[in-house]
């Protein structure tokens, strides 16, 4: 059952998605520096990650669309690879 979800988030990180909007990491570093510049203070890739997270699990609220856990399980892969390239 858990593959099922990790097996999903895998594909669309490395399918639709990927084919989309580009690498994941890109983005979150392109989000880091627009969000760099709002705050006036370095923003990194792995905390724009961490905050479209909490967004997923905030929207959850309760109830849980099937797509939901999939999502999550993204974005923590993507989080994992952000920390790893940012050496955290």
């Amino acid at each position: 059952m858990t593959g099922d979800v990790l097996s999903k988030a895998h594909e669309i990180l490395l399918g639709d998605r990927m084919e989309q909007y580009g690498d994941p990491l890109d983005t979150a570093g392109y989000a880091a520096c627009i969000a760099s510049a709002i705050l006036r203070r370095k923003v990194t890739r792995g905390e724009i990650v961490v905050s479209l997270l909490a967004t997923k699990l905030a929207r959850m609220g309760g109830r849980v669309a099937m797509d939901d856990p999939v999502d999550a399980a993204a974005y923590l892969d993507i989080l994992h690879e952000a920390r790893t390239r940012e050496g955290a």
